[in-house]
């Protein structure tokens, strides 16, 4: 785990940090003695954030689909940053393919998959170089198409492939790696989102309601533990090579052995 320095204490920056798995990770990251950067659109729930939990949370109000808001969320960090988390997304639109829009599709893109590039280039005169790591919260609906989810799966897969060139390109130029991870179905504001979706638009929504009965989901702090230890506790190798999956959290703990 990289230490701490009178000069630069250990940063993060998570987007879509005030709920859901980017809260958790927030609060995470912070009890393990980081300095964080959270990012999000709400300046209610980002105070509240920060109230709650230590000076050591930077709240940051932007929008990470808003390009107009990228050099904002650069110019926020103070000295450099050790690890980027790209956790901001939205599982909008939902419905078949054919009443799909442009417009629709592309703001999941300007969410889902854009920041990972352009928000990353905005941000790179400030991570460490080398040592800084990019983590971004992949999915399963990347590997397989799922019925009403076309802009998701897409988006993802396209988030998936992106990652995989800033290893190739920043990994051995920069001493800078990236990595994804799936967290699995979690319980958080997105998954109720998915449980209240019309049968017709997404034929698979009682999959996800009976997950939530039958209390199999996930919660937000054990998958932020995870992504914590990939973070944190990993080689560079392991880091920027593996497939990070929390439900494969059992076979990969002897790769997060390193703190």
């Amino acid at each position: 785990m990289r230490k701490e320095t009178t000069s630069h204490p250990v940063q993060a920056m998570v987007t879509g940090g005030s709920s859901g798995i980017g809260a958790a990770l927030v609060a995470e990251l912070v009890s393990r003695g980081l300095r964080v950067y959270s990012v999000a659109r709400s300046a209610e729930k980002l105070t509240a954030q920060a109230a709650s939990l230590d000076p050591r949370v930077q709240p940051v109000v932007a929008d990470v689909a808003r390009p107009s808001d990228w050099k904002k969320i650069a110019q926020s960090v103070e000295g450099p940053l050790d690890f980027l988390v790209h956790n901001a997304g939205t599982l909008d639109p939902v419905g078949p393919v054919e009443g799909l829009s442009r417009e629709d599709f592309h703001r999941n893109f300007t969410v889902n998959a854009e920041p990972v590039l352009f928000l990353t280039q905005w941000l790179l005169p400030v991570l460490r170089q080398p040592g800084a790591r990019i983590l971004a919260v992949s999915s399963g609906a990347a590997y397989r198409a799922i019925p009403g989810w076309a802009a998701y799966c897409t988006s993802k897969a396209a988030l998936n492939m992106m990652v995989q060139v800033l290893e190739a390109e920043w990994g051995y130029s920069r001493g800078i790696h990236a990595a994804v991870v799936r967290p699995g179905v979690v319980d958080t504001p997105m998954q109720a989102h998915i449980r209240q979706q019309d049968e017709r638009h997404f034929p698979l929504v009682h999959k996800f309601r009976a997950m939530k009965q039958e209390n199999t989901l996930a919660r937000p702090e054990e998958v932020a533990r995870f992504m914590a230890d990939v973070l944190l506790c990993t080689t560079d190798a392991d880091f920027g090579q593996t497939a990070w999956d929390f439900y494969q959290k059992s076979e990969l703990a002897h790769k997060m052995e390193n703190c």
